[in-house]
């Protein structure tokens, strides 16, 4: 699980399906699903942030719709644990999510606790920490040049 401060494609990473942002009436759900080839991601709703909390699929166990106090949610289990999220039609993305993963990732054994990251999805990480300023350039291109040896 990650959590990142926008919604950015990694090289190689294609769009599979979108959620409608839900800005029409009535209650807006907490988060809106994005999935890709690599990945299900979750765009935050609240407080005009653009946090995106993203799982890869292959950390992905399981995902089913779950009701709490007359509340349908999507539950995912992702590394051993269970994470609840408040999205339009859960039960929907549950399938939607279990059927890319089975497409793209995820059809070995049980995941391992942490899992290296690829090269590309470092430097993606290094290149959002410099885009919001909380990383000077010349801090970008030493760590750059750490991770690429």
């Amino acid at each position: 699980m990650n959590w990142n401060i926008s919604f950015k494609l990694q090289p190689g990473e294609e769009l599979v399906e979108k959620a409608d942002d839900g800005k029409g009436f009535g209650l807006q759900a907490m988060y809106t699903p994005v999935l890709t080839n690599r990945r299900a991601l979750f765009k935050f709703n609240s407080l005009n942030t653009n946090l995106v909390q993203s799982f890869s699929y292959d950390e992905i166990t399981s995902a089913r719709q779950v009701a709490r106090l007359l509340v349908k949610y999507l539950k995912l289990t992702v590394d051993g644990r269970d994470v609840l999220l408040n999205v339009d039609d859960p039960e929907g993305w549950a399938g939607k999510i279990m059927e890319c993963r089975e497409r793209y990732g995820g059809k070995g054994a049980e995941p391992a606790k942490s899992r290296p990251r690829s090269l590309s999805e470092l430097l993606g990480m290094l290149e959002t920490l410099k885009e919001y300023g909380l990383l000077s350039a010349e801090e970008f291109e030493d760590k750059r040049r750490k991770i690429t040896g």
